[in-house]
C-alpha cells in the first residue's frame, strides 16, 4: 500500500463531498504538483488524519472549514508573510504549522519565524515522511489532551501552546483550544514583533499571546516637530 493510500485510510470522513478543480490560485505551481493535489482531493476532499493531528484542506470551503483557495487568500492571515507569497498551503498540523507546495516541491512552514524548508518533492514522499514523523505533528499532545478529558476538537480547532516555541525554550507548556484562523493571527503578530526585534526573541513581551483579542497595531515613531519659522529680516527705512 502506498503511503498516500495509508494516510487516507487513516483519515476520517471527507470534509467536502463535492471536490472541484483548483482554479484561480494566487500562486504559480508546477503542473505535476497541482495535478497530484487535485487527485488526492478527488479521492477524499479534505480530511483529518493521524487522530486529528493533520488536516488536509478541502478544495472548497465547507461551513467554518476554509478550503485551499480561501485559506490562501493573500489578504488573509498570511498577509504579513511577504516571503511566503509563492506558497500554496494545503495542509497543517495541530499546532498550525503549515505544509505548502512551492513550485515543484513541498515545504514545511514555520509561522513564528515566517520561514519554510524543503520537506519532500512529491505528495507520495510527503505522506511517507508524515507517517514516519507523526509524533512531531502533535499526536502525543492530542493523546494527552483526550486522556485528560478535555473537549473534543472540531475540524478547525488547533492546540495553542501557552508560550510560543521561540520563547518557551524547553519550559513546560499547557495547551488551549483555538480556531485555526485565530491561532494564525496570533502567529502573524508574533512574526511581526520578531521582525521588529530583528529576530531576537529574548526579552520579547508575549503577555498578549494568550489574550482574548491579540490584535496588533505596530507602534509608529512620533513625528519630529517642525522647526519654527525664522523671523523675517528687518527692513531698513
Amino acid at each position: 500500500m502506498s503511503a498516500l493510500a495509508q494516510l487516507i485510510k487513516s483519515a476520517g470522513v471527507p470534509v467536502s463531498r463535492t471536490p472541484q478543480r483548483l482554479r484561480d490560485l494566487p500562486v504559480t505551481l508546477a503542473k505535476e504538483r497541482r495535478i497530484e493535489l487535485e487527485t488526492v482531493l478527488h479521492l477524499r476532499d479534505g480530511f483529518r488524519a493521524l487522530d486529528g493531528a493533520l488536516l488536509v484542506r478541502p478544495s472548497v470551503s465547507v461551513a467554518t472549514t476554509a478550503g485551499v483557495q480561501a485559506w490562501n487568500r493573500l489578504t488573509g492571515w498570511r498577509k504579513p508573510y511577504a516571503k511566503s507569497s509563492e506558497l500554496l498551503f494545503f495542509a497543517d498540523d495541530i499546532f498550525g504549522r503549515g505544509f505548502a507546495m512551492y513550485r515543484d516541491a513541498i515545504v514545511q512552514f514555520d509561522p513564528e519565524r515566517g520561514t519554510f524548508e524543503h520537506y519532500a518533492f512529491k505528495l507520495e514522499a510527503w505522506a511517507s515522511r508524515i507517517l514516519e514523523e507523526k509524533d512531531s505533528l502533535g499526536v502525543p499532545e492530542l493523546t494527552a489532551w483526550r486522556e485528560a478529558g478535555r473537549d473534543d476538537l472540531a475540524t478547525t480547532d488547533k492546540l495553542q501552546p501557552s508560550l510560543p516555541r521561540v520563547v518557551a525554550l524547553g519550559q513546560p507548556v499547557e495547551y488551549v483550544k483555538r480556531i485555526d484562523e485565530d491561532l494564525m493571527r496570533r502567529y502573524a503578530r508574533l512574526f511581526q514583533e520578531l521582525q521588529a526585534a530583528d529576530g531576537i526573541a529574548a526579552g520579547l513581551d508575549v503577555d498578549w499571546w494568550m489574550s482574548a483579542e491579540p490584535s496588533y497595531e505596530p507602534t509608529l515613531p512620533e513625528p519630529e516637530p517642525k522647526p519654527e519659522p525664522e523671523p523675517p529680516e528687518p527692513t531698513t527705512p
